[in-house]
């Protein structure tokens, strides 16, 4: 005669939504939750950096290009107007 063997115990899990875990996790129901962690101090102070640079993005950066920094002589030499074209052959 042949004999069964007994199905193994399932873990009974469930599906808990935590302030720990917003979008949920199976957890097991006998077991004892762990005691959340103190919350960190908010900062107080900023020195800037990339929160200053970030709030630039977010709401638009002031930029003032100041001419006068280039002397004269090299900006025209930089930018100058551009040449006229070649006349056609032929023409008056």
């Amino acid at each position: 005669m042949v004999t069964r063997k007994q199905p193994a115990p399932v873990k009974k899990l469930v599906w808990r939504i935590t302030e720990a875990a917003p979008l949920g996790e199976f957890v097991d129901p006998h077991a004892v939750a762990p005691k959340p962690e103190p919350a960190l101090p908010e900062a107080t102070v900023s020195t800037g950096g990339w929160v200053v640079s970030s709030f630039e993005l977010l709401h638009g950066a002031d930029v003032t290009e100041g001419y006068d920094t280039v002397p004269g002589d090299l900006f025209d030499l930089l930018f100058a107007a551009p040449a006229p074209p070649p006349k056609p052959p032929g023409a008056a």
